[in-house]
């Protein structure tokens, strides 16, 4: 089983003083060293994106490198958006208004990755995912 993390997850998961809102299966998924851990590219895009909003300090507190050297140093593996992806997210219901999460989503389906997020309106989609 191969895993893609939703952006709170990887923020979350590299910030010690948030890491124990991960639930114990998701700590688990990123404990286990046998599979494949990922993000996408709309993970890091929506990371600078928000960030760099008014009021929106405490979403990220870190820098990107950090983050970047957090991926490197974890094994996690960056997905770049591909074109199964956007078919994916073109056949996806408006469940989720959340562009960012909606295309998290269809990486998802298009990759057969299972998701991990505690976002209750992506676990309303036919991707499979862990909390």
């Amino acid at each position: 089983m191969s895993y893609l993390l939703d952006t709170h997850v990887l923020l979350w998961a590299s910030d010690a003083r948030e890491s124990q809102r991960l639930s114990k299966p998701a700590i688990a998924a990123l404990a286990d060293t046998t599979q494949d851990i990922y993000i996408s590219t709309v993970t890091l895009w929506e990371i600078a994106i928000k960030a760099s909003l008014p009021d929106r300090f405490e979403f990220f507190r870190g820098s990107l490198a950090d983050l970047y050297a957090f991926i490197g140093a974890n094994g996690i593996r960056l997905l770049g958006i591909r074109q199964n992806h956007l078919e994916a997210l073109q056949k996806l219901p408006f469940v989720h208004r959340d562009p960012f999460a909606r295309l998290i989503v269809a990486t998802a389906l298009a990759e057969n990755l299972v998701i991990v997020t505690a976002d209750k309106n992506i676990q309303t989609y036919p991707a499979a995912w862990l909390w």
